[in-house]
């Protein structure tokens, strides 16, 4: 995030068809996107964890093409569907990356949503991955490639961030999975990291709500290191949908703003010795991003939230059945 979030001081977002109550500004530093202090973050070294793992990778990537061919070794496929319309007039085609298990399913549903670096490979193949291996259909939502922007600030977040477009991305990627016929539309879930997560709690959350009758809903969401922002810590109403908070023990300002939340229907679990985009492995020391959040990959971090992840989904996709 560039630094005219941390002078304004506020994050703004459309609120077009959204009920009065949901508030248009957001102050950056309860939603973990004011600056980090000079001299907080002096450690450079790099972990040697990190990258064993990224070298790991790479060599089974390299092994995988040598062996069977490129198609055979690529865990998602090139898709696109247009935008949701819930009040932006903008109509988009949105491109994604879609991860099918074997077999005619009808399987659950997953909806990734990527961070203010964009798609990266922890959102184009790890949680994919994971999740494909599981059983999920996961479809990843580009929201910044499909319109030729590049990492945060940009068009979409930059001063402000639209939630009502990024929400319109998220709708339509909802929409795309319940249409194939391998998927079940009443098991899709949202999951969101940082940005994404934020998009979750701030935006679709507010958009579920005045979405149409009949309409597709996701059933359950997870955000990974997301910001809580002013409209979800307001927020005392019932929840549209399962909602799980996974934050890192030292991602001090995902933390603080989370920790505010007083409504009884939210979950947080926190992982001991995390900072901030642990499954990212191009984090290999620690590091602010733009929003002044300090990142560091963390192998066992990334292992534990997939496991928070897969039973959380398991549980809440499953209910009723």
């Amino acid at each position: 995030m560039s630094n005219d979030w941390r002078q304004s001081g506020l994050l703004k977002f459309t609120s077009a068809r959204l009920p009065p109550a949901i508030p248009t500004e957001v102050p950056m530093r309860r939603i973990g996107l004011a600056g980090v202090p000079a001299g907080r973050l002096t450690l450079e070294r790099p972990f040697p964890r990190a990258r064993e793992a990224v070298m790991k990778h790479v060599l089974e990537a390299v092994i995988c093409v040598l062996l069977l061919g490129m198609a055979a070794c690529s865990v998602t496929t090139g898709v696109s569907f247009p935008n949701a319309q819930l009040g932006s007039g903008s109509t988009k085609q949105i491109n994604g990356l879609l991860a099918k298990p074997e077999g005619n399913g009808p399987f659950p549903g997953v909806v990734l949503l990527h961070t203010c670096g964009g798609v990266q490979n922890h959102t184009a193949r790890v949680w994919p991955d994971a999740l494909k291996q599981k059983g999920y259909v996961t479809l990843t939502v580009d929201s910044f490639g499909s319109r030729g922007l590049s990492r945060c600030p940009n068009a979409l977040v930059g001063s402000t961030a639209d939630f009502l477009q990024l929400s319109e991305d998220a709708f339509g990627g909802l929409d795309y999975l319940a249409g194939l016929s391998f998927v079940d539309k009443e098991r899709i879930a949202v999951v969101g990291f940082s940005l994404g997560g934020w998009v979750i709690k701030d935006g679709i959350l507010a958009y579920t709500l005045v979405r149409p009758r009949g309409a597709n809903r996701f059933k359950a969401a997870v955000s990974l290191y997301g910001g809580c922002g002013t409209y979800f810590r307001a927020f005392n109403g019932t929840y549209p949908f399962h909602l799980l908070e996974i934050a890192g023990e030292k991602d001090l300002n995902i933390l603080q703003g989370c920790r505010t939340v007083k409504n009884p229907e939210f979950q947080m679990r926190v992982l001991n010795g995390a900072y901030h985009a642990w499954d990212q492995e191009d984090a290999t020391t620690i590091r602010p991003d733009a929003g002044g959040n300090p990142r560091l990959y963390d192998y066992r971090a990334t292992k534990e939230s997939e496991s928070i992840v897969l039973e959380f989904l398991a549980k809440n996709l499953n209910e009723g059945r």
